[in-house]
């Protein structure tokens, strides 16, 4: 469409013979056309890229939200266990309390029995046997904490994964938008540069034109 503008003003301005204004007219058409097509393809270039980016950065941090999540669940989750080894432990610490109480009952009905009840040797076995006893549910308590604190830890390092995953997300979408930001900014100055060009080339075949005019015929 430019050359064929061109062609049309330089045989206007030559009268309508083919002369070296018809030629410099078609070629500043085609610069024209030219330059149009490098602004218009450099803007479309950045934009373009700029959306590609922004669609790259979404999926990743989509990705890295559901990575988060996964860790959040698996944090509830590990919270959860420790509360139930809590309780599991002091289920069996009841039992063992009361499998205590009925094996030292029996203890002293087989000491009633035996008619040595209230003596310095029972009472110290009595003693012993409460005490081994009381350790034993401690133990159990004690045993079900351990437990439960590593489900503690392994919580803890669930909600910094999570952390980690959602601040990813969000370096990943920011870095997208700036890479999309710089691609736009690359287009334009392309688009400048080519329109910098035109301008050289118009004026060069200007000069060249008006140089041409002044050759006596």
């Amino acid at each position: 469409m430019g050359l064929i503008i061109g062609g049309a003003i330089g045989a206007v301005v030559g009268g309508g013979v083919f002369t070296a204004a018809t030629a410099t007219g078609a070629t500043i058409g085609a610069a024209v056309g030219g330059v149009a097509t490098s602004i218009a393809s450099s803007l479309y270039s950045g934009y373009q890229q700029q959306q590609q980016m922004r669609a790259q950065g979404e999926a990743q941090q989509a990705m890295a939200n559901y990575n988060a999540q996964v860790a959040e669940n698996q944090q509830i989750a590990a919270n959860q266990s420790a509360k139930s080894e809590i309780m599991a432990a002091e289920e069996r610490s009841d039992r063992q309390k009361r499998e205590n109480k009925r094996l030292m009952a029996q203890q002293q009905a087989l000491t009633g029995t035996s008619g040595t009840i209230g003596s310095g040797t029972n009472i110290l076995l009595e003693e012993d046997q409460l005490a081994e006893m009381k350790l034993q549910q401690l133990d159990i308590l004690h045993q079900g904490e351990l437990a439960a604190r590593q489900h503690r830890l392994a919580a803890m390092g669930h909600a910094s994964e999570a952390m980690g995953q959602q601040f990813m997300g969000q370096q990943a979408m920011e870095g997208a938008k700036y890479r999309g930001r710089s691609a736009v900014t690359s287009g334009w100055m392309g688009a400048a540069g080519a329109a910098g060009q035109g301008v050289s080339s118009g004026f060069a075949s200007y000069m060249n034109y008006k140089n041409q005019s002044r050759i006596p015929r």
